[in-house]
C-alpha cells in the first residue's frame, strides 16, 4: 500500500516514535506504512493517524494508484 506517511512526517517533523506515542499505533506497524510493506490498513489507523498530522485520508494514501481500504 503506498501512503505519503514518510512525507507527512517529515513535514510536520514528526517521528515514528512520537506518532506512535500520540496513536498508540506500535512502532512497528508504523514503519510498515511507512515502507510500504504494510498489505491493507484499518480505517481506525488511517483515522487516528491523520487526526494526529491534522491531515485528510487523500493527504495520507496515495489514491491515484488505487488503494484499496
Amino acid at each position: 500500500m503506498e501512503t505519503n506517511l514518510a512525507i507527512l512526517l517529515a513535514m510536520r517533523k514528526t517521528s515514528i516514535k512520537e506518532l506512535s506515542q500520540k496513536t498508540g499505533i506500535s512502532k512497528n506497524t508504523l514503519y510498515a506504512i511507512r515502507n510500504e510493506k504494510k498489505k491493507g490498513l484499518k480505517m481506525d489507523t488511517i483515522n487516528r493517524i491523520c487526526a494526529v498530522l491534522e491531515c485528510s485520508v487523500s493527504d495520507l494514501l496515495d489514491t491515484e494508484k488505487g488503494v484499496r481500504l
